[in-house]
């Protein structure tokens, strides 16, 4: 999770760990996951304190607590000031944190920022095993190469619905429901993601049935041709996510404003 800074790489870490506050579906605001409630931010809006849920383990049997939660951001936003492709980035304005007692996390800023919940809300800031990425941390002296090779890229050690059994790069993903898991369990016992590089391949593997769901990877163009067949459902829903356009307002021709306004 420290290093995914994709769609589906986000949505593997989504399934096999979890963070301390998320978006439920269809909603825009974040709501506490591993957090027992939303945080107490001070008036400054530089320090916020967490209350952590209890009962939670990871899927190798290690408790989840303040400790783990502390070891997962500095992790994460670790990476992210030695790899400019990872999304530890998204974590660069936490200046430190703190674990008072098991249930309790105090994270403090650089400076307020009004994203913050929803950085948290990031696969990035997944809370992952201590114990099984002891081996996965920076020591401060890495570079180049020496940084990605400290990820641990082969599965995700977390508190999720699901974790991950079996991994075939390009290939597929299995995962199967965690049945430590504290929260309700999966309705679907086991899943596999198969990967593929175009489009048009996922739309005809569902034409012939060979996979029963295409989630977000479909073009307008081939959402409309599923839309009134018969024995396909297109369901459609609000989401946290935006797509914008950005101008670079110094080179040509977008440094001419009348331009721009046009």
């Amino acid at each position: 999770p420290a290093q995914a800074y994709d769609y589906l790489g986000s949505q593997i870490a989504f399934n096999a760990a979890e963070t301390l506050v998320t978006y439920a579906p269809n909603e825009t605001e974040p709501k506490p996951l591993l957090a027992a409630d939303l945080p107490e931010v001070s008036p400054d809006g530089l320090t916020y304190t967490f209350v952590l849920r209890a009962g939670v383990k990871f899927a190798d049997g290690t408790p989840f607590n303040a400790t783990a939660v502390k070891f997962s951001l500095e992790r994460a936003r670790d990476f992210g000031a030695k790899d400019s492709e990872a999304a530890g980035f998204l974590l660069s304005g936490i200046r430190s944190i703190t674990a008072p007692s098991d249930d309790k996390v105090v994270i403090s800023l650089s400076q307020p920022n009004v994203t913050f919940l929803s950085r948290l809300a990031y696969s990035v800031a997944s809370i992952v095993s201590p114990a099984a990425y002891a081996n996965n941390t920076l020591t401060g002296t890495e570079d180049g190469p020496a940084v990605t090779a400290k990820y641990k890229t082969d599965t995700i050690v977390g508190s999720g619905p699901y974790r991950i059994t079996a991994y075939k790069e390009k290939e597929s993903i299995d995962l199967e429901a965690n049945p430590d898991y504290w929260g309700p369990a999966p309705k679907t016992q086991r899943i596999r993601l198969r990967l593929m590089d175009k489009s048009s391949a996922l739309k005809l593997a569902l034409q012939n049935n060979e996979v029963d769901i295409a989630f977000r990877t479909l073009q307008p163009d081939e959402n409309t041709f599923f839309k009134d067949r018969p024995g396909f459902k297109l369901i459609e829903g609000k989401g946290s996510g935006i797509r914008y356009l950005v101008i670079n307002v110094t080179a040509k021709p977008w440094d001419d404003v009348n331009l721009r306004r046009a």
